[in-house]
């Protein structure tokens, strides 16, 4: 019973961000947001997070500074936050990033193995920005 509450709330998130996100305006998905977030609060409260889907966070890059047309490469990250080293167009960075740290406007750049961050401010999510691996411009997307 418990099982198919949770169960059916994950297939609804999942369902909702895969299909209707993109489509909904800003203010429907801000709402849809907010109640997931909610839930996603209250399994991690009650000991049941690794019910909570992982989220993929995907980088595009571009050689032009408006992020138009194809980008020129697309690399991800899986979301949490940990100390991660990624190794991207020749280049390896250490850093912490998540969704949420993204949305809040920042990512962690860090030297080896995490010893020292520095926070780097980020553009929304969809929206055309700084690269972080040494193109002209850049934007992200959590999925």
């Amino acid at each position: 019973s418990e099982l198919a509450v949770l169960g059916l709330i994950v297939a609804t998130q999942v369902l909702w961000s895969r299909l209707y996100e993109p489509l909904a305006g800003d203010a429907v998905g801000a709402k849809i947001n907010h109640f997931f977030e909610g839930w996603q609060s209250a399994l991690t409260s009650a000991g049941l997070s690794h019910w909570i889907p992982k989220q993929t966070i995907a980088f595009y890059e571009f050689h032009n500074g408006n992020c138009a047309g194809d980008p020129a490469l697309v690399w991800t990250l899986e979301d949490g936050g940990a100390c991660q080293k990624v190794q991207v167009n020749g280049l390896v960075l250490w850093g912490k990033v998540s969704c949420d740290s993204l949305a809040k406007g920042f990512a962690q750049v860090c030297s080896e193995e995490c010893a020292s961050c520095q926070d780097l401010p980020v553009v929304p999510a969809g929206h055309c920005g700084m690269s972080l691996v040494g193109f002209t411009a850049a934007s992200w997307t959590c999925t």
